[in-house]
């Protein structure tokens, strides 16, 4: 009988184990596609989805993201119930709160010490971009470029460390950066294209409100040198209120392509991570399965998103609390959405 080595998320070796314990781990989501893996007669260890012998493990998620729309009440269909949610997120933060508060912070680090960085980087453009419509767009696509590179493998390792506690794993933190380790180009891609087709439907917008809120903006960069004298200050604030104000109904109309593919292509970087897509079929994947529901899945992820951030109304300091509740929700969501693969 052929047994088999395991590289584990914090980079140890684990094994031998027999081709049935490894699929048992593979069941409990200890391990996915890209874990590395090598048999006893092995020279080096390749990703678990290259082995013959697990071939089947992997047919089911390739048959579901080329599949056709399920007819509702078919195999491929699921029931999402949003209190059922939301009363197993919070559950679960009670529970394991120390785990999933350490993988919130690590998240919301990485996502600070990015926007320190990168706008210090863009401070100088930052100025100009708002009066010039061309580099507002450009400032915008950079910093999906620039920032992606760590938030993107980062917010997949924190999304799957939160579905490995839901799986009743006891995961380590330094797990959160496994994105780094397996797949980060596909994670980097993933992430750079969801947010660049985001930005690129708010790109009219942006300019939009570029161009309106210029002539503003230049008077304020001219008067500042001069002193302060509030009542001219206060007429242009509030002629700047009223140019934003009127891109308003442009920006109401990008966002509705922006929300409706937001909302099928919020879970591209998990599954990218957790089963082993690539990102294509993530993509394809996540907006079949999520367009079968739509509706349920834009009311889960405004509830998560509002109890996430409700935090913040505690002086900000509340976030820390709120947030992981949220993703929570979000995940056990997930887990409704993309059932574990059996083989």
């Amino acid at each position: 009988m052929n047994t088999y080595v395991i590289i584990g998320g914090d980079g140890k070796e684990y094994g031998p184990v027999s081709a049935e314990e490894l699929l048992q781990w593979y069941r409990e989501g200890r391990l996915n596609g890209q874990s590395l893996v090598k048999s006893m007669s092995d020279a080096e260890f390749r990703p678990l989805i290259k082995f013959p012998e697990f071939a089947l493990l992997f047919q089911p998620a390739g048959a579901m993201a080329g599949a056709g729309a399920a007819k509702p009440g078919g195999r491929l269909d699921y029931e999402l119930d949003l209190s059922q949610c939301i009363s197993a997120g919070m559950s679960l933060v009670k529970t394991n709160f120390g785990l999933l508060f350490g993988a919130t912070l690590v998240l919301i680090g990485c996502k600070v010490a990015v926007s320190i960085l990168l706008g210090q980087v863009l401070a100088s453009l930052s100025a100009k971009s708002m009066t010039v419509p061309s580099l507002t767009v450009a400032l915008g696509f950079l910093y999906n470029l620039l920032g992606n590179t760590l938030i993107g493998p980062v917010t997949a390792g924190v999304c799957v460390f939160y579905l490995r506690v839901i799986r009743g794993l006891n995961p380590g933190l330094g797990e959160t950066f496994e994105g780094f380790r397996m797949r980060w180009s596909h994670l980097f891609l993933g992430a750079v294209l969801v947010d660049g087709i985001a930005n690129l439907l708010m790109s009219p917008a942006n300019v939009m409100v570029s161009i309106k809120m210029a002539p503003f903006l230049h008077q304020m960069q001219d008067f500042q040198p001069t002193g302060s004298n509030p009542e001219v200050m206060g007429k242009l604030f509030a002629g700047l209120l009223s140019a934003y104000g009127s891109c308003m109904p442009v920006l109401l109309v990008c966002l509705v392509p922006v929300t409706y593919f937001w909302v099928c292509w919020q879970f591209t970087l998990p599954l990218i991570l957790d089963k082993g897509l690539r990102v294509g079929e993530a993509l394809k994947f996540g907006w079949k399965r999520v367009h079968l529901h739509w509706w349920h899945v834009f009311g889960l992820s405004v509830l998560a998103g509002l109890i996430g951030v409700s935090g913040l109304l505690a002086c900000g300091v509340g976030i820390f609390f709120t947030l992981p509740i949220g993703l929570a929700i979000l995940m056990h969501g997930y887990e409704t959405i993309f059932p574990p693969k059996t083989p």
